[in-house]
């Protein structure tokens, strides 16, 4: 069963870490050799044009933390959610090594306005 409700929220262009666990419900399996994706957009019905930020295990931006225990770690820079606020849908899929497709999580990310600015944010 997917993680579902795995809601968080994180100031806007902070650099974060955010750590998921797939449940062994979702896969009995490691995650050795399987490709991660872990993508955020406004609505869940966005179509892929509107996706604000797409990180994947392949291309970088996603680490296995913990293979046995199913822990991975997606990696925002503050370039990823300098210009968001509000409240995002996101969505993690795995694709093991036969090709299948688990979603392995889904929420919501609240991206919250800061006061601080540098001048990297005029």
């Amino acid at each position: 069963m997917t993680s579902t409700v795995q809601n968080f929220t994180l100031p806007a262009g902070d650099d974060v870490t955010l750590r998921f666990t797939v449940s062994s419900d979702d896969m009995n399996s490691t995650l050795d050799n399987v490709t991660i994706y872990w993508w955020a957009a406004r609505y869940k019905t966005s179509p892929q044009s509107d996706i604000v930020i797409k990180k994947d295990s392949a291309t970088g931006g996603i680490a296995v933390a913990d293979s046995v225990n199913r822990i991975f770690d997606v990696t925002l820079s503050r370039a990823d959610t300098l210009g968001l606020i509000g409240r995002y849908y996101h969505e993690a899929k795995v694709v093991d090594d036969t090709g299948g497709y688990i979603t392995v999580t889904t929420g919501k990310m609240t991206v919250s306005p800061t006061i601080v600015r540098t001048a990297e944010d005029s």
